[in-house]
């Protein structure tokens, strides 16, 4: 009989899966996210679960119409709120990976470990 463990890997393993098989990009961004909380909440390295959520964000803006992205970032950390505002194109933070940010150093009021950047990536259609 499998452990619980094991259980939910393959059941992660396998939404993964059928998220990929769909082209569910922001769906997959998602389900990173959620693994990463989830280490969180386990006291385990979150940080490669955060940066693959960030990655399929990317991608998700890359298959729309929209080029560049814009970071949010003002509810962050003092180093994340430095990033705010900041537009780039989906290429370019591809290419940098700003996100989750390096320097984060989390939200104390919330149950998130320090560096777990809650900052996210949206489509910018505007002029810069």
């Amino acid at each position: 009989m499998k452990k619980l463990e094991e259980t939910k890997a393959d059941t992660f393993k396998a939404r993964i899966a059928r998220l990929e098989a769909a082209g569910n990009f922001h769906g997959l961004s998602l389900a990173w996210y959620e693994k990463a909380i989830q280490e969180n909440e386990r006291k385990r390295p979150f940080i490669e679960s955060l940066k693959l959520s960030k990655k399929w964000e990317l991608a998700h803006w890359r298959k729309t119409s929209l080029s560049r992205v814009q970071i949010l970032a003002s509810k962050g950390c003092p180093s994340c709120k430095k990033l705010h505002g900041k537009i780039l194109t989906v290429d370019d933070a591809e290419k940098t990976m700003p996100l989750p940010h390096g320097e984060c150093s989390g939200n104390p009021s919330e149950l998130l470990a320090k560096g777990f950047c809650r900052c996210k990536y949206v489509g910018y259609a505007g002029s810069e």
